[in-house]
C-alpha cells in the first residue's frame, strides 16, 4: 500500500513539474527574445568596442616589441662600455702604466726641458716706440692744413 501511495505522488509530481516546467521555458523563450533584440541593436557598438580593443592590444604589442629590441641594443651597448671600462682599468693596474709612465714623463723631462734650460737665450733688440707729445700732433696738423 505504500508502495502505491509513492507511485501516486511520483506522478503527481511529474505532472506538476512538466507544468511548471512549460510555463518557465515560455517565459524564458520571451525574455530570451527580448534580450536578443536589445543585443542585436547593440551588436554593432559591440563590434566597433571589441576591434578597438583589440587594436590597443595589437598596439600595445607592437610597442612591447619595439621596447624589448630597444632593452636589447641598451644591454649590449652597456656590456661593451662595461668591457671597455674593465680593459682601461686592467690597463690602469698593469705594470706596463705603472712602471711606464713615470718613465716617459722623465724622458719627457731630459728629452725638452733640459736643452731648453742649457739653451742660451738672446733678447730681441727692439726699437723703442715714441710716443710723441701732444704739442708734436698740433704742430704737426697745424702744417698740415
Amino acid at each position: 500500500m505504500a508502495a502505491k501511495v509513492f507511485q501516486i505522488i511520483a506522478v503527481a509530481a511529474i505532472i506538476l513539474f512538466g507544468l511548471v516546467f512549460a510555463l518557465a521555458l515560455r517565459f524564458l523563450g520571451k525574455f530570451l527574445k527580448r534580450h536578443n533584440k536589445g543585443m542585436v541593436s547593440r551588436a554593432g557598438e559591440v563590434r566597433k568596442q571589441f576591434d578597438s580593443s583589440i587594436g590597443g592590444i595589437d598596439n600595445a604589442q607592437g610597442q612591447i616589441e619595439a621596447m624589448a629590441a630597444m632593452t636589447g641594443a641598451v644591454r649590449g651597448g652597456m656590456d661593451s662600455a662595461i668591457a671597455v671600462a674593465d680593459r682601461a682599468v686592467s690597463f690602469l693596474e698593469s705594470r706596463t702604466f705603472q712602471v711606464g709612465l713615470p718613465a716617459l714623463l722623465w724622458v719627457l723631462l731630459l728629452v725638452i726641458a733640459i736643452p731648453r734650460g742649457l739653451r742660451v737665450r738672446r733678447p730681441k733688440q727692439k726699437e723703442p716706440n715714441v710716443i710723441p707729445p701732444p704739442s708734436w700732433e698740433a704742430a704737426a696738423r697745424a702744417a698740415g692744413e
